[in-house]
Protein backbone atom coordinates (compact mmCIF):
# COMPACT_ATOMS: atom_id res chain seq x y z
CA UNK A 1 0.00 0.00 0.00
CA UNK A 2 2.87 2.38 0.81
CA UNK A 3 4.39 1.71 -2.63
CA UNK A 4 1.12 2.68 -4.34
CA UNK A 5 0.66 5.80 -2.22
CA UNK A 6 4.28 6.86 -2.83
CA UNK A 7 3.87 6.22 -6.55
CA UNK A 8 0.69 8.31 -6.63
CA UNK A 9 2.33 11.24 -4.84
CA UNK A 10 5.38 11.06 -7.12
CA UNK A 11 3.09 10.87 -10.18
CA UNK A 12 1.35 14.07 -9.11
CA UNK A 13 4.72 15.80 -8.68
CA UNK A 14 5.80 14.56 -12.13
CA UNK A 15 2.58 15.81 -13.67
CA UNK A 16 3.01 19.26 -12.11
CA UNK A 17 6.64 19.41 -13.23
CA UNK A 18 5.88 18.34 -16.78
CA UNK A 19 2.71 20.39 -17.26
CA UNK A 20 3.47 23.73 -15.63
CA UNK A 21 3.48 26.55 -18.20
CA UNK A 22 7.16 27.37 -17.77
CA UNK A 23 9.78 24.88 -16.68
CA UNK A 24 12.30 27.72 -16.32
CA UNK A 25 9.94 29.63 -13.98
CA UNK A 26 9.43 26.46 -11.97
CA UNK A 27 13.17 26.07 -11.45
CA UNK A 28 14.05 29.74 -10.96
CA UNK A 29 11.03 31.09 -9.07
CA UNK A 30 9.23 27.90 -7.90
CA UNK A 31 6.23 29.17 -9.83
CA UNK A 32 3.61 26.64 -10.90
CA UNK A 33 1.16 27.94 -13.51
CA UNK A 34 -1.05 26.03 -15.90
CA UNK A 35 -2.21 27.28 -19.29
CA UNK A 36 -4.67 25.12 -21.20
CA UNK A 37 -4.62 24.84 -25.01
CA UNK A 38 -7.69 23.08 -26.40
CA UNK A 39 -6.11 22.74 -29.87
CA UNK A 40 -2.43 21.74 -29.55
CA UNK A 41 -0.05 21.51 -32.52
CA UNK A 42 0.38 17.73 -32.87
CA UNK A 43 3.11 18.10 -35.51
CA UNK A 44 5.56 18.93 -32.71
CA UNK A 45 5.00 15.52 -31.10
CA UNK A 46 7.35 13.83 -33.57
CA UNK A 47 10.12 16.49 -33.52
CA UNK A 48 13.52 15.24 -32.40
CA UNK A 49 15.77 18.12 -33.45
CA UNK A 50 17.42 20.39 -30.91
CA UNK A 51 16.36 18.37 -27.88
CA UNK A 52 19.68 19.23 -26.20
CA UNK A 53 20.04 22.72 -27.72
CA UNK A 54 20.17 24.61 -24.42
CA UNK A 55 21.13 23.90 -20.84
CA UNK A 56 17.46 24.21 -19.89
CA UNK A 57 16.52 21.52 -22.45
CA UNK A 58 19.29 19.25 -21.16
CA UNK A 59 18.01 19.74 -17.60
CA UNK A 60 14.50 18.87 -18.75
CA UNK A 61 15.65 15.66 -20.44
CA UNK A 62 17.67 14.64 -17.38
CA UNK A 63 14.63 15.47 -15.28
CA UNK A 64 12.53 13.19 -17.47
CA UNK A 65 15.02 10.34 -17.09
CA UNK A 66 15.49 10.63 -13.33
CA UNK A 67 11.88 11.54 -12.58
CA UNK A 68 10.63 8.42 -14.30
CA UNK A 69 13.52 6.38 -12.87
CA UNK A 70 12.19 7.25 -9.42
CA UNK A 71 8.60 6.43 -10.42
CA UNK A 72 9.67 3.11 -11.92
CA UNK A 73 11.77 2.33 -8.85
CA UNK A 74 8.91 3.08 -6.47
CA UNK A 75 6.41 1.01 -8.43
CA UNK A 76 8.64 -2.01 -9.07
CA UNK A 77 10.71 -2.33 -5.89
CA UNK A 78 9.65 -5.24 -3.75
CA UNK A 79 7.51 -6.82 -6.45
CA UNK A 80 8.27 -9.57 -8.91
CA UNK A 81 5.36 -8.37 -11.07
CA UNK A 82 5.90 -6.15 -14.09
CA UNK A 83 2.75 -4.13 -13.38
CA UNK A 84 4.77 -1.21 -11.99
CA UNK A 85 6.82 -1.18 -15.18
CA UNK A 86 3.69 -1.06 -17.34
CA UNK A 87 2.04 1.61 -15.18
CA UNK A 88 5.16 3.78 -15.32
CA UNK A 89 5.45 3.57 -19.11
CA UNK A 90 1.73 4.23 -19.49
CA UNK A 91 2.06 7.31 -17.29
CA UNK A 92 5.04 8.49 -19.37
CA UNK A 93 2.93 8.30 -22.54
CA UNK A 94 0.01 10.03 -20.81
CA UNK A 95 2.14 12.93 -19.52
CA UNK A 96 3.61 13.56 -22.96
CA UNK A 97 0.16 13.68 -24.52
CA UNK A 98 -1.19 15.92 -21.75
CA UNK A 99 1.76 18.30 -22.09
CA UNK A 100 0.47 19.20 -25.53
CA UNK A 101 -2.71 20.53 -23.89
CA UNK A 102 -0.77 22.53 -21.30
CA UNK A 103 1.26 24.58 -23.82
CA UNK A 104 4.34 22.42 -23.28
CA UNK A 105 6.23 20.41 -25.88
CA UNK A 106 5.03 16.84 -25.60
CA UNK A 107 7.45 14.75 -27.62
CA UNK A 108 7.68 11.10 -28.54
CA UNK A 109 11.45 11.25 -27.90
CA UNK A 110 10.63 12.16 -24.28
CA UNK A 111 8.58 8.97 -23.98
CA UNK A 112 11.76 7.08 -24.93
CA UNK A 113 13.83 9.08 -22.43
CA UNK A 114 11.21 8.46 -19.72
CA UNK A 115 11.13 4.76 -20.64
CA UNK A 116 14.92 4.55 -20.43
CA UNK A 117 14.73 5.83 -16.85
CA UNK A 118 11.95 3.33 -16.09
CA UNK A 119 13.95 0.47 -17.65
CA UNK A 120 17.01 1.43 -15.60
CA UNK A 121 14.89 1.43 -12.44
CA UNK A 122 13.37 -1.92 -13.34
CA UNK A 123 16.85 -3.37 -13.89
CA UNK A 124 18.04 -1.91 -10.58
CA UNK A 125 15.09 -3.42 -8.69
CA UNK A 126 15.71 -6.82 -10.32
CA UNK A 127 19.33 -6.68 -9.17
CA UNK A 128 18.24 -5.72 -5.64
CA UNK A 129 15.66 -8.52 -5.56
CA UNK A 130 18.23 -11.08 -6.72
CA UNK A 131 20.64 -10.10 -3.93
CA UNK A 132 18.24 -10.82 -1.07
CA UNK A 133 20.05 -12.44 1.89
CA UNK A 134 17.70 -15.45 2.10
CA UNK A 135 18.40 -16.52 -1.47
CA UNK A 136 19.36 -20.20 -1.49
CA UNK A 137 22.12 -20.78 -4.01
CA UNK A 138 25.38 -22.54 -3.43
CA UNK A 139 28.49 -20.67 -4.41
CA UNK A 140 31.66 -22.67 -4.33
Amino acid sequence: MLRIASGAVWSILLFVGTSTASFDDLLAYHQVRFTFDSDPDWSEFLLVTNIFATQSMLQQKLGHFFGFFILGFILTLGSRSRNGLYLSVGFAVLTEILQMYFTRDGRLIDVFIDSAGIAAAFAATRILLDEEPNRTTDRI
